[in-house]
């Protein structure tokens, strides 16, 4: 929950808006459902560590919007200790970063269509050490031996997204490839992420001066 040092009032408000990212049509039933969809779980952290005024309202149901604002610690506190400044350092560094480049390893195909967990056919478990992807992170390939050709033809480095629909240790799993049993996987090449560690689904923001108090 947000804190509570609002003993002297709240200051520096603020108001974004999230949307979908291009091409993306979920929709949301509550504002719980957007917040997941729309921003990381670090981002929730920051915001609820840090703001000590929160509000969100669901966008029509494709969007969210949220105003916060902040207290402060008391009157001694040194600016760059308190709530406004931490929240601008800390939302900064993960608007900065993004997990990757990983070394790729090894790539496995289940050509079957029968892989028992939903996933369908042609389903790649890709190996990368020490990688910190989770499921549903958006990932894009580059310099991946053994792939020629375009994307439709099977050509991994050429997808501008892929998703990951599991991890487990040192590999995780892109449930849906178009390699049909036409390229194997010789060596090298990386994995990245493709949102920052602020986003989630290519989501888009904007401020605004429409408070929602």
């Amino acid at each position: 929950m947000p804190n509570s040092d609002n003993q002297d009032g709240v200051h520096n408000k603020k108001t974004d808006i999230y949307s979908r990212g291009d091409g993306d049509s979920t929709t949301f039933a509550n504002v719980d459902a957007a917040k997941t969809h729309l921003l990381s779980a670090a981002a929730l952290t920051v915001i609820d560590e840090c703001a000590t005024q929160v509000e969100w309202e669901l966008v029509s149901n494709t969007g969210l919007k949220i105003t916060y604002a902040f207290g402060t610690k008391g009157t001694d506190t040194a600016a760059n200790a308190d709530w406004t400044h931490l929240f601008g350092t800390r939302a900064k560094a993960l608007w900065d970063n993004r997990k990757g480049p990983f070394n790729v390893s090894a790539i496995a195909f289940d050509h079957s269509g029968a892989s028992g967990s939903g996933l369908g056919e042609d389903a790649a478990t890709v190996t990368a050490a020490s990688h910190t992807f989770i499921a549903g992170d958006r990932v894009k390939f580059a310099s991946l031996g053994g792939f020629t050709g375009t994307s439709a033809e099977g050509n991994m480095n050429e997808d501008d997204c892929l998703i990951i629909a599991s991890v487990s240790g040192n590999d995780f799993v892109i449930a849906g490839t178009d390699n049909k049993g036409t390229k194997t996987y010789t060596s090298g090449g990386t994995a990245t992420a493709l949102d920052n560690d602020w986003q989630r689904n290519g989501s888009t923001w904007v401020n605004s001066t429409d408070h929602l108090f």
